[in-house]
């Protein structure tokens, strides 16, 4: 009577731990979060718009932060400890002239780090063109301009990925109908509501997108994005 029991018992809880992990693995859901950081220009007094776009995006539920773009150091350090603790969780980097280039400076050493970011969106980038490979889509809103496009200051530059891939989009607003104002300047592009709506508009559909799951890579270019680098 008592081998019998035994039996039972010690089958009853290897299928019990044989299956529970399975059965966590499918009833879990991650709740995947947008992580939304923007980026002033210089002297955090030119990126008038990011005001108002933080405001819309917090309208429609996100909690984006606004900071100088020389803070993007340790905004790092924030997405890598996110990204520790909910690897699931999206990233999205958005920012004007300087606030620009601090996007694709970020973006870079998050890639040392093995952080994937998903969207960077940038108006009037001035320096820094040359995207990581771990950046899944990066937007970039500039106005070509002729006399101005070759002095380092005041004019934004079209981006492109290292190595040739990537999906880059740059949308040069010289020939779109809503900037032939010709006293439109660098510093007044990312206050274009045109623009705050198109921004809206992506981050909502990266929202709305199906989350990874919490222990699926994220794949950019044939390169996983898997875990942070200790």
């Amino acid at each position: 009577m008592v081998r019998p029991f035994l039996f039972s018992l010690a089958f009853g809880f290897f299928f019990h731990f044989m299956n529970v992990p399975f059965a966590r693995a499918e009833e879990s859901t991650c709740g995947c979060d947008v992580k939304i950081y923007i980026f002033r220009g210089a002297f955090n007094v030119f990126s008038l718009g990011a005001d108002k776009l933080t405001e819309r995006l917090s309208e429609v539920g996100f909690s984006p932060k606004s900071l100088n773009h020389c803070y993007w150091r340790s905004t790092i350090s924030e997405i890598v400890e996110q990204h520790r603790c909910h690897p699931e969780t999206k990233f999205v980097l958005i920012g004007h002239s300087y606030g620009a280039d601090a996007t694709i400076r970020a973006a870079r050493q998050l890639e040392s780090r093995n952080v994937f970011v998903d969207l960077i969106v940038n108006m009037e980038t001035v320096h820094f063109t040359c995207v990581s490979k771990n950046v899944g889509v990066a937007l970039n809103f500039h106005r070509s301009r002729p006399i101005l496009d070759y002095i380092p200051v005041w004019r934004g530059l079209p981006i492109y990925c290292e190595d040739g891939h990537g999906n880059i989009e740059n949308i040069d607003l010289r020939h779109h109908p809503d900037f032939q104002n010709p006293f439109l300047s660098h510093i007044q592009v990312d206050d274009h509501p045109w623009i705050h709506e198109q921004i809206l508009e992506r981050v909502q559909n990266l929202r709305a997108a199906p989350c990874t799951p919490c222990l699926a890579p994220r794949v950019a270019d044939g390169i996983v994005y898997e875990e942070v680098k200790k």
